[in-house]
């Protein structure tokens, strides 16, 4: 206790004045040595000090933060790609999942040719076709695929543009399981289109 009323004598005597009650005390940076007043503009939060702050002022912390930033910049960039192609690997893997269902319409399951087609478009979030795995995370993707039906690229467009002409209105379940009976009427079991 006896240090910090020596402390508090020696920064109000170089700030040139008594301290009044109520003032800001000032406290010096174990780095550059400089002192400032004890306010979070000054020094960074950090519940473990004494006080309440960090033992070095925010320009400290910033110049060592950029300084670690550019002598560990290799490293990290690593770290972070690998850390993208996991994510991106377990995106990709769901996406993968999601299309191998088929086509709800004609039952086309070639996955090169099936898309996420979202069921309500005021409800999408995402375009799971550009650059699924980098940017999506898993946890993602499961909640913007549950939003979607699979659709063959050829259904996929004409439910679409049923939707942008209001053919279809809010309802697109329903228009697709109506297109997917037609289908069926029109192709038997036989004449299956196969790729």
């Amino acid at each position: 206790m006896r240090r910090d009323a020596c402390y508090t004598k020696r920064m109000t005597q170089d700030s040139g004045g008594l301290m009044h009650p109520g003032s800001t005390p000032f406290k010096e940076c174990t780095k550059c040595g400089v002192a400032k007043p004890a306010t979070t503009e000054f020094w960074q939060k950090d519940a473990r000090g004494r006080d309440g702050l960090r033992p070095q002022c925010k320009d400290c912390c910033t110049a060592w933060n950029r300084a670690s930033y550019y002598r560990n910049h290799e490293r990290n960039k690593a770290r972070m790609l690998a850390h993208k192609a996991r994510r991106g690997l377990a995106s990709q893997t769901l996406y993968d999942e999601f299309r191998s269902r088929g086509c709800s319409v004609c039952g086309v399951r070639d996955i090169r040719i099936i898309e996420a087609h979202h069921v309500n478009s005021a409800e999408k979030e995402c375009n799971l076709r550009a650059r699924t795995g980098e940017l999506i995370t898993p946890e993602k993707m499961i909640a913007e695929l549950e939003r979607c039906i699979p659709l063959c690229c050829n259904h996929h467009r004409i439910v679409t543009v049923m939707q942008w002409h209001g053919s279809v209105g809010e309802d697109t379940a329903e228009a697709v399981s109506t297109m997917r009976e037609e289908w069926v009427a029109e192709h038997p079991a036989g004449q299956s289109v196969r790729l």
